[in-house]
């Protein structure tokens, strides 16, 4: 018997507050963890199950199928009590075929045989969080769910809140629970089940109907026999719940404050770095990691061109969390494009000469298992959970950071973007600028070009944020500079490949992990394949050395320079 409470949330602020919760009706909550959730609503072609009462659900949980059949009952106020058959399978097999039990029982009962089939797919990912007594029992599972349904061209997003009883709690608890959430948090009770707002949402194709929970011997105010299976595959291909995306840009004004720009910035990359997470941990697309990545890197570039007017004694300490994030993250995410870039080589070789490199791919599987369990667990611990809840609240208050207006002697300190922001696109186009004399002549050092890299991030980043007060122009330079910056980008991937697979063959693996006595123990490789993969790699970062010059003469002309002065003169 499932016994659970269920309430709609009315926006997006109460959702994230209640993230952030320290207890309810003085009942612990325990750090959240989100997880991807991807259920599958089945049924008969004559939608036998639902007739009966139930709806069914297979769950795809850690490579295993779990399905449900749940009863189809009226809820009282917010509680939902209702029986439910449970049995886990190895993959997706007829009721006929599944374990004994009363799942497969009730199954074979309510659809006499007749096959069972898809009607539609249900993504959402939830926040979990454990609700505990002061005794220290885990009264009840607390799921917080951001749900974005789409039909064609309709969309409904809601929040919503479950509290789902375990075997430690009583009614009792999840009744002050239940109290709490209505009066503190002004939640309102929800009757229907997402299998029903989803099914309604479907059957009218605009939006959500009334409830459809009604027993089976009772005129349903939804016909599901009028629902051809063709409208609703065709309309459930389109159910995606999904978080809320973050928004397209920052919204800086001119006449913000330094601090007040380096604040909306880091807010819009923060929760471009929540957004990501989520597909970070379920690990099926590796450009999920990359984008969290990636905001990660913006925000820890923010605080650098923002530094000056900033107060750095508030921003250091969420400085060096970022510094913890990118770091796991980016030991994933070299790994991923090691491995792509492997993969990109293999491609142009012929079919028998592709598992040359299987010594060096094989290592490289290990070190990706190992820095992807290390990187959940890092999004697990307490103290990122921590970082996140501090640096949301940090960043949502106006004037966070901010110095002083004027000095001690009373003068006024330079603070408004628009009086600011030539100083700082100038100071960082000087820094890329200062490489002129230091790139000239053959044998250029590769940690040079690498610092120069580096260099033009700053610029990059500096046109990036403030984009929004340059207008359109400021795109043509970022594009000018994103050239050069990929092509020493390709560079230093090119160098790290050659030192990884150098090391590997003279080691049979790479990286500093082992002490001097374990790395006694490695052996050279005798891998003809690798050795080829390395020469490849060489001859690639040659070429690259030898175009470098031609790029650099590109961007280094007086053009770029009064482009940047068009920019800024309207300021």
């Amino acid at each position: 018997m499932e016994i659970e409470a269920k309430f709609t949330i009315p926006d997006e602020e109460t959702y994230l507050r209640l993230q952030q919760a320290g207890q309810l009706a003085g009942f612990k909550l325990s750090p959240a963890q989100i997880k991807e959730v991807h259920d599958s609503y089945l049924d008969t072609d004559g939608f036998a199950i639902r007739k009966a009462g139930y709806y069914c659900r297979a769950r795809e949980y850690n490579g295993s199928r779990l399905v449900t059949l749940k009863q189809l009952e009226g809820a009282q106020g917010a509680v939902h009590k209702r029986e439910e058959f449970e049995v886990s399978l190895a993959g997706d097999e007829p009721p006929a075929l599944w374990p004994d039990g009363p799942a497969r029982d009730l199954m074979l009962q309510v659809t006499d045989n007749e096959p069972i089939i898809k009607l539609f797919d249900f993504r959402q990912v939830r926040v979990v969080r454990c609700i505990s007594s002061p005794g220290e029992r885990t009264v009840a599972e607390l799921s917080l769910d951001e749900v974005r349904l789409q039909v064609n061209e309709k969309e409904q997003v809601y929040f919503e809140l479950e509290a789902e009883l375990l075997p430690e709690g009583t009614e009792h608890d999840l009744a002050m629970i239940q109290d709490c959430l209505e009066r503190e948090w002004a939640l309102t009770p929800e009757s229907r089940s997402k299998f029903e707002r989803a099914f309604a949402l479907i059957q009218s194709g605009e939006a959500i109907l009334p409830s459809i929970n009604t027993p089976a011997t009772q005129p349903s105010t939804v016909n599901a026999d009028a629902v051809t299976l063709p409208a609703l595959g065709e309309a459930a291909a389109a159910v995606q719940p999904h978080p809320r995306k973050p928004p397209r840009k920052p919204g800086l004004k001119i006449n913000d404050t330094m601090a007040e720009g380096a604040r909306k910035t880091l807010y819009f990359h923060f929760k471009r770095m929540v957004f990501h997470e989520p597909g970070t941990r379920l690990g099926q697309d590796i450009e999920e990691l990359h984008d969290m990545r990636v905001a990660t890197r913006r925000m820890r570039a923010a605080i650098w061109v923002f530094g000056e007017y900033v107060d750095k004694d508030e921003i250091k300490p969420f400085a060096k969390d970022l510094r913890r994030v990118g770091r796991t993250l980016g030991a994933v995410r070299d790994l991923d494009v090691f491995r792509q870039k492997t993969d990109r080589y293999l491609d142009t070789l012929p079919q028998p000469q592709q598992n040359g490199l299987q010594p060096l791919l094989a290592v490289l599987e290990g070190k990706h298992q190992k820095t992807r369990e290390q990187l959940l667990d890092f999004l697990d611990s307490d103290r990122y959970v921590r970082f996140k809840k501090r640096f949301a609240a940090f960043l949502k208050k106006p004037g966070a950071a901010a110095l002083p207006a004027c000095s001690r002697r009373g003068a006024p300190l330079p603070q408004r973007i628009r009086h600011v922001l030539p100083v700082v696109l100038y100071q960082q186009l000087a820094a890329v600028r200062a490489f002129e004399e230091l790139l000239q002549g053959p044998d250029l050092p590769l940690e040079r070009l690498h610092r120069l890299r580096i260099a033009f991030k700053g610029l990059r980043y500096a046109l990036e944020f403030f984009r929004e007060v340059l207008g359109r122009d400021a795109g043509k330079l970022i594009e000018v500079i994103k050239k050069l910056q990929d092509h020493l980008g390709d560079l230093q991937d090119a160098v790290v490949t050659c030192g990884i697979v150098q090391e590997f063959l003279s080691r049979g693996t790479w990286g500093h992990g082992g002490s001097a006595v374990k790395s006694a123990g490695c052996k050279p490789v005798i891998a003809p394949g690798v050795a080829s993969y390395l020469a490849a790699r060489q001859a690639e970062l040659l070429l690259l050395l030898e175009q470098f010059p031609g790029i650099w003469e590109d961007f280094n002309k007086q053009e770029f320079v009064k482009h940047i002065a068009s920019l800024v003169a309207p300021l």
